[in-house]
Parts: structure tokens; C-alpha cells; sequence
């Protein structure tokens, strides 16, 4: 049973009593049973309608996939096994191959014409029916109808597992895995609707050794309001300002925290707008503070501040008046008792993490509580020894369903995945990797406008240049060396030779040199072995030399 939303469901629609659209609807025009035969579908394509179970589609991209399957259906040729032997009979290698499989093949795959070697480790499984070869129960197809074959079995646009699948129960040729790989890499279709990657494993972070060396950032709206948090990541104190002025509001709440808590060694954020002014960006400049951004879409990269924004969203809830105004008791009251409680697994909380002592609040402790621990030492052994347990813990937790993905180049042609917009996980957009950063991060130009955005890894996919096919894949047959030419001849003796110097005018003394004359019309003069041949240059050149110096001069 598959649930179809109403405005799809045309069936409901056309029993409606009241039905919507024109009253004069046009007619549907039916073959005549008996003059028009059916239409015909090819197997392949029946077969290719099998689903991937791990294809996880939408609406919209079932109809895109509904379009493209009709529309190979529209422009599909039946390959029927008349075309089949037709196309092996016209194929002269095949002719050459069907030879070998009746006759036998040679014991040495280096004997075998070029364009066929590709079947001599398959030749055990080869033989012949009706002039067609088989490989086993599969027919081998020829060269001229792969591309139709490669057609019907991505004809569903399937992942290249259910096109081999299909591929290995019906057709077969050397190198057809490859070459439904390469064809499915080609298929604009199917990477803009691919899956998204897995999750990358979890990179370890630079922790910090003291209080307020290392913040992180971010902004949330809460109830119509604007709110930036700002959190220290080794104590988890907890900072919440109301957003005012955009980046000279974030400016002056950086600068009050700095004043305070000390100047940190860097800060983390999501990249906003605010964060990435040309004011804030000179603050951080002038104050030395080294600014770490997060990738688009990749909120894990600045955990720690969205853990922060968490806490303050429950602390905001019902503490505050309609106007969003944090300057009120209960606010404050609320974000005293979180400073002071203490972490869940270390045993600390943030005011003993940041003062060495709990800060006073409105619920009544011994005396001598409030004062500053003696064991301060022991507290960070046991901090350190508690917070490297968490982070196994977590790292076992964060590494789950991921997958480590190949690093990307300078240079680099890669698909980015849309995570927001009207069509969001689809890979429709394309870009040149111009800069490769810390944590599987990359800043990619985007191509057509220009545009540089800052990506992580997971959403980043290369395109994948497709190799030649196995036609273009035949060796090219090198051509035999040419044979250096014979050397002179000896001399031919004057009495059995009528062609001799000594018969012609204008004598001339015996030579070292003879040039080759027919000593009978078709009948070449041949020439002795001789066993000290010289080497080609030389022989050429001592040859050309006796030529002119001895040339004979014919007269009337």
C-alpha cells in the first residue's frame, strides 16, 4: 500500500461529485485490440524497475525518476536476438573470436589478434549459439550494441550495484563493470539526486588548559528576539547578551568579556554575518584573537556553543518579560544557580572551574564553602582523568555511521549539497576547491557566479571523470621493426653476368662497390650473409658514397 497525497490523486478527483478542471475533458483514444498490436517494453527495462532497497527517495524525486524512466521507454530500442546476430555477424573481431572458440585458442594470449585478447581468460566458459557467442549463461554482447545495453539497465537510474546485479544475469562483455560505473558517474540525473555521505568520524579537538583561552559563539532567536551566547569551552561558563546594534553590538559584548575574563586565544563561530564583518574582523585583529569558522551546514564543528544556546533557551523560558529584556531578576537568579552547578561527570561547576570556589547564590551553604579550595591541584588531576573518560565515551558515540572520505585538492572539481532552499540535499551546484583548512574543511568557488563558501568535507562530492570505454580500451598493435637494408653485393663475374661493368661502355676498374642489377627480367640478384655487417648508419652512408663515385656512364 503506498499513500499518494490528494492533489496527486487524480482518482479521487474524477469520482468527486463535484470534480474541478475543464467539463469537456478530451477524450482518450485506445488501440484497436485486434489491428494494433500492444506495445512492446523491452525485458531489460522490466527488469531494471526493481528497486534499490537502500535508495531513499522523496516525492519529488520518485516524479523526476517516473519522467526520466518514461522518457527512456520513449527512445529505447528492442534489442531482440535477429539484431543481436546481425550485430555479431557485422562485427569483424567477433568473426575472429567465434573462429578461435570453434578452432581453439592459442596456448599464448600474445598470439591473439589485439582487439580480442580481452577474452582469452574467459575462453574456458566461451561457445557459440546461432552465430551469437556466450560467456557462461550470459550473451556477450558486441561493441555496437553497449551503449543501448547500458541504457536499459540504467533506464530506472539505479545505483551501480542493482545495474551489475541485472548485468550479470543476462549480458556480459570484458570490462562491463567499469563501464557501468563510468556510465552511472555521467548521469547528471542521478548526482544531483545522489544520496547525501555519511558523516565524517569525529576529529579530536585542541582542548584548552585554563578558563576563557578558548570561546565559541552564536546567535539564536528565542520568542521574536535576538540573542548571542558566548561560552568558555574548559569551564562551560555561560555569557547571554541581547543582540543590539548587529556587529557594534557584538563588539562591545566581546570587548566586556574580554575585560573581564581575559583576551582568549581564539574563538569559534558559525561564520554570521555579524562575525564576519569588517569591524569584528579588525577587533579580532587588534585584540590578537585568532577566528576559527565553522563550515556551512555543519553545526557539529561548534558543538559546544550550540550545547550553550541550548542552556540559555531553558533558561529563558518563562523568566522573561514579553520584551525579551535579560535585565530582570529571574533571569539572573537562573543563570547564577547554572554557574553553580556542578558538571554531571567531572563533579565541577563553572564558578569553581573559573574562581576555585562556588560563588554565592540563594540557597544557604556551610560557612567556609565559599572559600577557596586548598586542593586545587588534585581537583585538576581529577578533572583531567574524568574529562578524558567523557571523551572516549564520546568519541565511541560520535563515531558511529560515520565514514572517512578521501581529502580533496587545490583544483579539485566538486557537486555541493543544498541543505536549505527549495530543494534542499540535492547536488545541483558545482565548484573548484581554492583552499584546503583544518578540520576536513575546504573553501570552494562556486562556479557561474564566483561566489567562495566554506564547506565541510561530508557535503563536498568530485566529480568523477569517466575512463574510456572498453572499445577505446584495445591496445594499439605495434607495427614491426623495419629491417636495416642488405649491403652491396660482390661483385658478379663478367662471363656469367651479360649486364657486368666490364659488357657496358665506358669501362671502369673493378669496384668494392656493385649496385644490385636484375640479372634475369624478375629475378633479383641475391646477396651472401655477410656476417660483419656494419651498423645501419654507417652502412647507409658507405653505400651512398660508392653509388656516386661509381655510378656508370650510359652513352648513346
Amino acid at each position: 500500500m503506498v499513500y499518494i497525497p490528494g492533489v496527486r490523486n487524480k482518482t479521487s478527483d474524477a469520482l468527486s461529485r463535484h470534480p474541478s478542471g475543464s467539463n469537456t475533458p478530451h477524450g482518450m483514444a485506445l488501440p484497436d485490440a485486434v489491428s494494433a498490436p500492444p506495445p512492446r517494453i523491452p525485458i531489460a527495462l522490466m527488469a531494471g524497475m526493481s528497486i534499490d532497497p537502500a535508495d531513499t527517495t522523496s516525492e519529488r524525486d520518485e516524479d523526476d525518476l517516473t519522467s526520466s524512466f518514461c522518457s527512456a521507454l520513449e527512445t529505447a530500442t528492442l534489442i531482440t536476438w535477429q539484431r543481436l546476430k546481425e550485430a555479431t555477424t557485422a562485427d569483424i573481431h567477433f568473426q575472429q573470436l567465434i573462429e578461435l572458440i570453434e578452432e581453439g585458442f592459442p596456448p599464448q594470449q600474445a598470439k591473439m589478434p589485439s582487439n580480442i585478447r580481452r577474452f582469452y581468460i574467459h575462453r574456458l566458459h566461451l561457445y557459440t549459439v546461432d552465430g551469437v557467442v556466450i560467456f557462461k549463461d550470459r550473451v556477450v554482447i558486441p561493441p555496437a550494441l553497449r551503449d543501448d545495453c547500458l541504457q536499459f539497465l540504467h533506464s530506472a537510474h539505479q545505483g551501480t550495484t542493482m545495474m551489475q546485479a541485472k548485468a550479470d544475469a543476462s549480458i556480459f562483455w570484458p570490462g562491463i563493470a567499469a563501464d557501468i560505473s563510468n556510465h552511472r558517474s555521467s548521469c547528471t540525473t542521478c548526482n544531483v539526486m545522489s544520496p547525501s555521505q555519511a558523516s565524517l568520524p569525529p576529529t579530536p579537538p585542541i582542548l584548552p588548559t585554563r578558563p576563557f583561552q578558548s570561546l565559541c559563539a552564536d546567535f539564536f532567536h528565542h520568542k521574536g528576539h535576538t540573542y548571542m551566547v558566548i561560552v568558555d569551552r574548559y569551564s562551560g561558563w555561560p555569557i547571554v547578551e541581547k543582540s543590539i546594534d548587529g556587529a557594534a553590538g557584538l563588539i562591545t559584548a566581546l570587548r566586556k568579556t574580554f575585560v573581564t575574563f581575559g583576551i582568549p586565544d581564539d574563538i569559534t563561530t558559525d561564520g554570521g554575518p555579524e562575525f564576519t564583518a569588517t569591524t569584528t574582523k579588525k577587533f579580532f585583529s587588534d585584540w590578537g584573537v585568532h577566528h576559527r569558522l565553522c563550515s556551512v551546514a555543519n553545526p557539529h564543528s561548534n558543538s559546544r556553543a550550540e550545547i550553550g544556546v541550548k542552556t540559555v533557551k531553558r533558561a529563558l523560558a518563562d523568566n522573561t518579560p514579553a520584551n525579551g529584556n535579560l535585565d530582570c531578576d529571574r533571569f539572573q537568579r537562573a543563570m547564577l544557580a547554572y554557574r553553580n552547578t556542578p558538571d554531571p561527570v567531572t563533579r565541577i561547576s563553572p564558578a569553581i572551574a573559573v574562581f576555585a570556589r562556588p560563588i554565592q547564590e540563594l540557597i544557604p551553604v556551610l560557612p567556609g564553602k565559599l572559600n577557596l579550595h586548598t586542593y586545587w591541584d588534585k581537583l585538576l588531576d581529577a578533572r583531567e582523568t574524568t574529562m578524558a573518560a567523557r571523551g572516549a565515551t564520546e568519541l565511541a558515540k560520535w563515531s558511529q555511521h560515520t565514514r572517512a572520505l578521501p581529502p580533496l585538492r587545490i583544483g579539485d572539481q566538486v557537486r555541493i549539497q543544498n541543505q536549505t532552499g527549495p530543494a534542499p540535499r540535492r547536488w545541483d551546484k558545482m565548484g573548484t576547491v581554492t583552499e584546503v583548512k583544518q578540520f576536513d574543511q575546504y573553501w570552494i568557488k562556486l562556479s557561474g557566479s564566483g561566489r567562495a563558501t566554506l564547506r565541510n568535507r561530508k557535503f563536498l562530492r568530485k566529480f568523477a571523470n569517466p575512463s574510456p570505454t572498453t572499445a577505446d580500451m584495445q591496445p594499439t598493435p605495434i607495427p614491426p621493426p623495419i629491417p636495416p637494408p642488405d649491403p652491396c653485393p660482390p661483385p658478379m663475374e663478367p662471363e656469367t653476368d651479360p649486364t657486368s661493368w666490364d659488357s657496358l661502355p665506358g669501362e671502369l676498374p673493378p669496384t668494392p662497390c656493385q649496385i644490385p642489377l636484375e640479372t634475369q627480367p624478375g629475378q633479383p640478384a641475391e646477396s651472401p650473409p655477410n656476417p660483419d655487417r656494419p651498423s645501419t648508419p654507417a652502412l647507409r652512408r658507405s653505400t651512398r658514397e660508392c653509388v656516386t663515385k661509381h655510378r656508370p656512364n650510359y652513352k648513346d
